[in-house]
């Protein structure tokens, strides 16, 4: 895979198709709050004291939503990120009025740490079809055993749905990834990908640089998350290029292993183009450890396939925030949703959302907007 032009999403039939959308894929970051304090995940994502988004809010959200995408004769596909979903006390009803909503899609996807009890789970399955499990390797070893045994349950019982697991390939635990974790999955015909972590950059808010376990236990005004949201990410595009083409983080060999390792459970959820006009079908995830997903000045059609919106309840074209906010859900009366692509501007793009989405080259926009291979 190599001199990527052009790329579309084969997360659903409609978005392979490459027609106008009458579906848009709706990622949801529903809190900061997590369980977990993990070294590569920087307080402006998680902390352990930030409020829950209250059921009459999801409510009043998804009914202005609903009425909203209803009038333009389309549907949504949500996933729900966090923070961790399933912390929240009242999961079970949010799911259940999102699916209260005729505009919503059959595929309801959310993403977990693995740390809620099974019981839990299975009671979500009656709504989600798709479930994400992240497995992060800074736990004890008997967590990790029991998430891995509840992974084995799902996929089990509910192996209709779309059950799947992203090792976080944390530098430092290859050997359990490559000797313990990689040979149970494939042995259990579960499917996951091997997500190259993306270090938390501690230079990038002068706040957060010292104390992070006090700094997750601190109340700060929603703006000023928001602000340091924002510097980071800009901190972020600055150096993390740097980071990834050195040994600071991942030793070479490592990165090469990165490179070359494909899951023999893998899926695909994207289609690419060569300058050749060769086609291949690929997961995100072999984008990012091959380091091609640089789509700086490309057309994208982020806020056209895809949206996302933030703990602060603010939206955006994608979880890039290229543009800046394009709405708020406290305020949907204004909200209109974007009818042109726009161009990328970021060094990188960071997000396995964002990467999936349509997108090309200026010279090779005719590849993403034919109806064939």
């Amino acid at each position: 895979m190599s001199n990527i032009v052009a790329i579309r999403s084969l997360c659903s039939e409609h978005h392979a198709e490459n027609l106008v959308p009458s579906i848009i894929d709706f990622i949801w970051n529903i809190g900061k709050r997590c369980n977990y304090d993990c070294s590569y995940c920087s307080p402006s994502i998680h902390d352990w004291i930030s409020p829950h988004v209250s059921i009459k809010q999801v409510e009043q959200f998804f009914f202005k939503y609903n009425n909203f995408l209803d009038q333009k004769n389309k549907q949504f596909k949500l996933t729900i990120t966090g923070g961790e979903p399933f912390v929240h006390p009242e999961i079970l009803s949010i799911l259940k009025v999102i699916r209260s909503c005729n505009t919503c899609h059959d595929v309801l996807a959310v993403t977990t740490n693995g740390s809620a009890d099974i019981a839990l789970y299975k009671k979500a399955m009656e709504y989600v079809s798709n479930l994400t499990i992240s497995l992060h390797f800074e736990r004890s070893e008997k967590e990790i055993n029991r998430i891995l045994d509840k992974i084995k349950y799902l996929n089990e019982v509910y192996g209709h749905r779309f059950i799947n697991v992203q090792l976080m390939a944390q530098p430092g635990y290859f050997d359990t990834i490559k000797n313990k974790i990689i040979p149970f999955l494939e042995t259990n015909n579960i499917k996951f990908a091997i997500r190259r972590i993306k270090p938390w950059i501690n230079e990038a808010v002068e706040e957060f640089k010292n104390n992070k376990r006090k700094v997750l236990r601190t109340k700060f005004p929603l703006e000023f998350q928001s602000e340091s949201k924002k510097k980071e990410k800009e901190k972020m595009q600055e150096t993390l290029l740097t980071v990834y083409k050195n040994e600071s983080f991942y030793t070479n060999e490592e990165l090469e292993w990165l490179e070359t390792t494909l899951p023999k459970t893998r899926w695909t959820n994207m289609a690419v183009w060569d300058n050749h006009k060769n086609y291949v079908e690929v997961n995100s995830d072999e984008v990012v450890s091959t380091n091609q997903n640089i789509f700086t000045g490309w057309v994208c059609y982020a806020g056209i396939d895809e949206m996302f919106v933030d703990f602060d309840g603010q939206i955006y074209r994608g979880l890039c925030q290229n543009d800046g906010p394009i709405g708020s859900i406290h305020n949907l009366e204004n909200f209109k949703l974007c009818d042109k692509p726009t161009i990328c501007k970021k060094n990188f793009c960071v997000s396995f959302n964002d990467i999936v989405n349509r997108k090309s080259h200026p010279d090779f926009l005719h590849l993403i907007n034919a109806d064939t291979k």
